[in-house]
């Protein structure tokens, strides 16, 4: 820097510059000319919102493989503060969104997303996440299901069990063949509480443009359900790649004990579709 300074001052003289604008901003975005920062903030803003054991990191490899996708993961887990590189101490919402989800990125990005839990991450501290969300203008969202609620229900309670949440494509891990039994008034409450939070989230989304996505689509077709997505955020055609496992390969009825009797009880109930 010293042989800069005595040598081309000029150019010395516009890096102390946009260093000063940089220290001033607080973040590197703050040094970009206005010019460059809208060229550089052009792509297409979107969530994908999810649930725990629905086929989130599927669907976040899957579009992370995109070469002009910047995908995110989540960035309002304010369980898992420890992940992230801010805090609720120290990061608002509308710093993440502009200086860690948002923020300029070279022109060949066309789009970027971020992981939403719709029903955990409703707030980061005592602000809305939503609120602030459903204000971006644009913004699209993919709203992520497992239709079978059941085996959501039993993937979640194995994770809490086991503490594994993820699983690699090449994981070799071998896991527990263990059984469960389920109550059928704890899974219906299960049921009740996540679609009352789903038709909480559609209506404060009721303005954004709403893909809803379901996690068995997903495996029974991956490459037309890809295709139908990126064509929803409007990037260009791609082939997108699977970066997860599948963390249980049997069947849901050699899983649950009292598999028939579930199923008896609410083969002839609103419930039914989700078992």
């Amino acid at each position: 820097m010293l042989g800069i300074r005595d040598q081309v001052p000029v150019l010395f003289a516009l890096i102390c510059e946009k260093i000063a604008l940089a220290e001033k901003s607080k973040w590197v975005g703050g040094s970009l000319d206005e010019a460059i920062l809208t060229q550089q903030t052009r792509y297409q803003k979107f969530a994908v919102a999810s649930t725990p054991r629905a086929g989130t990191h599927l669907l976040r490899t899957m579009l992370g493989s995109h070469p002009s996708i910047e995908m995110h993961g989540e960035a309002f887990n304010r369980f898992g503060q420890h992940l992230l590189p801010y805090s609720t101490h120290d990061a608002t919402i509308q710093t993440i969104l502009e200086r860690h989800l948002f923020r300029p990125y070279f022109e060949y990005v066309e789009a970027v997303g971020f992981v939403l839990f719709r029903d955990l991450d409703e707030h980061w501290g005592e602000d809305d996440v939503w609120g602030a969300l459903a204000k971006i203008p644009d913004l699209k969202v993919i709203l992520l299901d497992r239709t079978n609620r059941l085996e959501r229900f039993v993937s979640l309670q194995k994770s809490l069990r086991d503490h594994v949440w993820y699983v690699g494509k090449n994981d070799s891990r071998v896991m527990p063949d263990s059984r469960l039994a389920v109550s059928c008034d704890e899974l219906t409450e299960f049921i009740n509480h996540d679609l009352e939070n789903r038709a909480q989230f559609c209506t404060r989304f009721c303005e954004c443009n709403i893909f809803p996505v379901a996690y068995e689509d997903l495996l029974k077709d991956p490459d037309a359900m890809a295709a139908a997505l990126l064509e929803f955020l409007g990037v260009s055609p791609a082939r997108l790649l699977v970066g997860t496992g599948k963390k249980e390969q049997r069947p849901i009825g050699t899983i649950v004990s009292n598999f028939d009797e579930i199923k008896s009880r609410l083969s002839h109930t609103e419930y039914a579709h989700y078992i």
